[in-house]
């Protein structure tokens, strides 16, 4: 449950209303199909995250530190903006981070409750990287193009659209400022958006020159969508059901885009826990005068994808910025052990963040390898690196790679980065169905497993428990705490039809309980993802928990120690792979912003059946068959085409030649057949002049 007290009395504040001179973002457009993707948490979501070891310290500090580069494309002397008015933006940016009093005395009180402090500080970096101007994080570029268009061409991120070319979008905030196109006044790139729908260099934000410098608030709103967060009015303004996935902020179905002092605006989609909406947040198209918060709910939105999509940006502390003209960069991309065909697999990422060539280098897999890698990567730029491991060579569960000699010499200064520590436990494939109740050991594997929070083995820290678990122990100081809990390698089933379009359909249970603030605001995630290990390290979004529906009355003591589920919810959710995938792995991952617990037992998975997208293609294909073989939970699947207009008779024989059971086939028919015994079995297809026969497997 979710409540808000509020305090409501007359000051003077401000609302928004349709009229006048407009706010208008264009990030939806950008985006107009991933945005609702992702808002809406569909399933073909790609997380690309790797191990969080080095950020939960970042992210535990007063401040997080965030480097910036500005490029400023122009054609007339009007579109230039000064050195001065950058660096006023940019102040600007962190005020509205870091809130303060100036801006806490214009929020209503209705909503004082609700600012956040998101605790970010950006800086201009300091790289003269400047043909025209050495200064400090910003490139200014004349152009010979008038206007720039958001979704085609010219494209003012190319160098080749006679644009500027972004610098290390993957490390840096990149921000264009130019003429883009009439009406538009500026747009970003969303965090969580696949390969395939990535535009070219497209990691940042754009602006118009005529929105950006001094104490505009338009680079606020924007920097918002960089790091995940949606219009208040959600994907599709006027729609009440369109929301945009935030807690502890209103239902709304208006986008205000002006703003004047007035009475608060009545919320019209009948939230329950908000009379009026939320005018005066950033993520709003008010005009500057009225944006003056983010919500605590926001914060932990961005937060998480600082730690998981932008992770890349979180290089520093606030008081440590980097100055090496030498520095190269180790980045661990497993997060859970790859076991395939008795090798270890281990993808690298190695980026040169410094400042001038690097020719080569040693890459050192202390007790297993060591080796001199010549090759040529310009400053900010990286390379994939990988490494197959003999399994049989392995003596210990954590080991360390690094990297030194780089370009021959010790000149590196910074050598903090180039070293990823792998957390290994031996796992093998384990065959479905699986059940858990995590009472004994078991091969599950905890991330960054030393942090002070984290998920825990209750097993192991309290004995003679009833309810043996994982537990979420979140940071104690209500600070943002996340942690990814990886379960064993699951082996699938093959593909029987040799075709790639059909699908493998899965269940997964589990019973969760949830011990929250009462009557606050729920703004803790759970996040559900799974991936083929041995193929591909990118997670897929399998399901966001609503851990509302987890919440207990019962303490841990209670939970842990009473011999029945009462205080425990029963999830269970249905999934579907590519047949093509032959190993599953799932990642349980929990963000945690208000010290509270979260709590995991009795987890199940199993292969319900295998169906091919369109039946007829199978048909036409295989003429007659049947699947899943094995057969594991009673159910078989039979289809047959039509030969000379007639159709299939199918006997079913067992090992001994008697007949069990025949019918006819038209096409395609389900059969249960969890009353004849594991075993083998003939399977017959019989028309008039014509008979196919196959081996079935029953194992139930």
């Amino acid at each position: 449950m979710k409540s808000l007290i509020v305090i409501i009395s007359s000051v003077f504040y401000c609302a928004c209303l349709i009229a006048q001179t407009e706010r208008l973002c264009s990030t939806d457009n950008y985006y107009p199909n991933t945005i609702s993707v992702a808002q809406k948490n569909a399933s073909d979501l790609k997380i690309e995250f790797a191990n969080t070891t080095n950020y939960h310290n970042i992210l535990s500090n007063t401040k997080i530190c965030l480097p910036v580069v500005v490029n400023n494309v122009y054609e007339t002397q009007d579109q230039k903006i000064s050195k001065t008015a950058i660096e006023q933006q940019i102040e600007q940016l962190n005020k509205d981070f870091n809130s303060n009093y100036e801006t806490e005395i214009n929020v209503n009180p209705y909503f004082e409750s609700l600012i956040a402090n998101i605790g970010i500080e950006f800086y201009l970096i300091d790289n003269n990287i400047s043909e025209e101007e050495e200064q400090s994080g910003i490139n200014y570029y004349k152009t010979l193009i008038d206007t720039f268009n958001m979704n085609g061409y010219p494209n003012i991120k190319s160098s080749s659209d006679n644009g500027l070319t972004g610098f290390n979008t993957k490390n840096y905030i990149n921000i264009w400022v130019g003429n883009i196109e009439a009406g538009i006044k500026g747009y970003a790139s969303i965090p969580n958006t696949t390969t395939a729908t990535r535009k070219l260099n497209d990691g940042g934000i754009v602006i118009h020159y005529n929105n950006f410098g001094g104490n505009n608030k338009t680079l606020t709103h924007e920097m918002g969508h960089f790091l995940g967060l949606n219009h208040l009015f959600g994907l599709q303004e006027g729609v009440c059901d369109s929301d945009d996935d935030v807690t502890d902020t209103p239902q709304t179905a208006t986008a205000y885009k002006t703003c004047i002092s007035q009475n608060l605006v009545v919320n019209r989609c009948n939230d329950p826990y908000f009379e009026f909406d939320l005018t005066e947040n950033f993520m709003n198209l008010c005009n500057d005068e009225c944006l003056n918060m983010f919500t605590n709910g926001q914060k932990v939105k961005m937060l998480y994808n600082l730690l998981t999509y932008r992770k890349l940006l979180l290089k520093n502390n606030c008081n440590v910025l980097p100055n090496n003209k030498v520095d190269i960069s180790l980045l661990n991309l497993n997060n859970v052990p790859i076991i395939c065909n008795n090798e270890l697999n281990l993808n690298y990422e190695i980026c040169n963040v410094g400042r001038v060539d690097i020719t080569g280098f040693n890459f050192e897999l202390r007790g297993l390898l060591n080796e001199k890698v010549e090759v040529s990567i310009a400053p900010n730029k990286c390379i994939d690196y990988n490494q197959k491991v003999d399994l049989s060579k392995i003596r210990f569960n954590t080991f360390t790679a690094q990297i030194n000699n780089v370009n021959n010499s010790k000149e590196e200064l910074n050598l903090e980065n180039n070293i990823a520590i792998f957390d290994f436990r031996k796992a093998s494939l384990i065959d479905l169905p699986f059940e858990e109740d995590f009472s004994n050991e078991n091969s599950w594997l905890i991330a960054e497993s030393t942090e002070q929070y984290n998920w825990v083995y209750m097993a192991k820290e309290k004995a003679n428990l009833k309810n043996a678990c994982y537990a979420f122990k979140p940071h104690p100081q209500n600070k943002l705490s996340i942690g990814s809990l990886y379960s064993p390698v699951f082996k699938l089933e093959k593909n029987v039809f040799g075709n790639t379009n059909s699908t493998k359909i899965h269940t997964i249970s589990f019973d969760a309980a949830y011990i929250g603030l009462v009557n606050n605001f729920i703004l803790d995630y759970l996040f559900i993802e799974h991936n083929n290990a041995c193929t591909d390290s990118t997670y897929q979004l399998l399901q966001k928990v609503n851990l509302v529906e987890a919440v207990t009355n019962l303490n841990e003591e209670q939970l842990l120690t009473q011999t029945n589920n009462t205080g425990w919810k029963n999830f269970t959710y249905n999934f579907e792979t590519d047949a093509s995938v032959t190993d599953l792995n799932l990642k349980l991952t929990y963000v945690s912003s208000n010290n509270n617990k979260l709590f995991l037992d009795n987890f199940k998975i199993s292969t319900n059946s295998q169906t091919p997208l369109n039946i007829q293609n199978y048909i036409n294909e295989n003429k007659a068959g049947f699947y899943p073989n094995p057969a594991t939970n009673g159910t078989v699947h039979f289809y047959a085409e039509r030969y000379k207009g007639q159709f299939a008779l199918v006997n079913i024989f067992n090992q001994f030649g008697q007949l069990q059971k025949k019918f006819q086939l038209n096409n395609y028919e389900e059969l249960d057949v969890s009353l004849l015994p594991n075993g083998h079995y003939y399977i017959t297809f019989n028309w008039s002049n014509k008979i196919v026969t196959e081996k079935l497997l029953l194992l139930k």
